[in-house]
């Protein structure tokens, strides 16, 4: 299967579907349970497996219990421990509450916005190089004078390197309305980068609000 757009390089989303075995119910609740009470142990094996996100669904499909596995990962993550613990309780849970194998979905589309994909990618692919991209801003706005805004440029200045931007640099047309911004972030690639920009620029916009200046709208261009 082509790797959809949506979807970046090195992230792997799955939806596994296992059907619980008969009469089996009672188990699939023990397994849950179990689950649910170790919340912290569970939680604490996602840091070697990569996972950003795993969620546990249950659906009664014809008489019979199925579960349906939802995972958000990095490729470089491990499987399970059997010297954890909680995996290995967890496996043999399993063995006894449903049908070996799993039935696995294709994913087509993927849809976070900007802080959460940051999150996610920060997270399932932290191991990955990132390298520096230069970053163009352009940001439109209207202002009360060049005396209101001079002052939201040097605000803005120090919030970008606060966010993170790296030697980040103000400039244009303070008349006409347009400023430039440049600068460099750190990120796997161009398509990542631009995100990274995007939600660093508005970071820094936020936090540099100053009555008298309105932004009317913002574009970033990688390279």
């Amino acid at each position: 299967m082509t790797r959809p757009r949506s979807i970046p390089e090195g992230l792997v989303l799955e939806l596994s579907r296992g059907t619980v075995l008969p009469g089996a119910s009672a188990e699939a609740d023990r397994w849950m349970a179990m689950l649910n009470d170790r919340v912290d142990e569970c939680v604490a094996t996602l840091d070697r497996e990569r996972m950003a996100v795993e969620i546990v669904f249950r659906l009664r499909e014809d008489g019979r219990d199925v579960l349906y596995w939802v995972a958000i990962k990095g490729a470089g993550g491990s499987g399970l421990d059997p010297d954890d613990p909680i995996d290995r309780d967890h496996e043999a849970q399993g063995r006894r509450t449903k049908e070996p194998g799993w039935v696995e979905a294709e994913p087509q589309v993927l849809l976070l916005p900007d802080p959460v994909r940051r999150a996610v990618l920060a997270w399932a692919l932290r191991d990955r190089d990132r390298v520096p991209h230069p970053a163009t801003a352009t940001v439109r706005l209207t202002s009360a004078g060049l005396h209101v805004i001079d002052r939201w440029v040097d605000g803005l200045s120090d919030a970008l390197v606060e966010a993170g931007a790296g030697d980040p640099q103000v400039g244009g047309s303070l008349t006409g309305g347009r400023i430039e911004v440049r600068m460099t972030v750190e990120a796997e690639d161009a398509g990542d980068a631009a995100v990274v920009a995007a939600d660093l620029l508005r970071e820094a916009l936020r936090a540099a609000e100053t009555p008298g200046v309105r932004v009317l709208g913002l574009t970033t261009e990688i390279g």
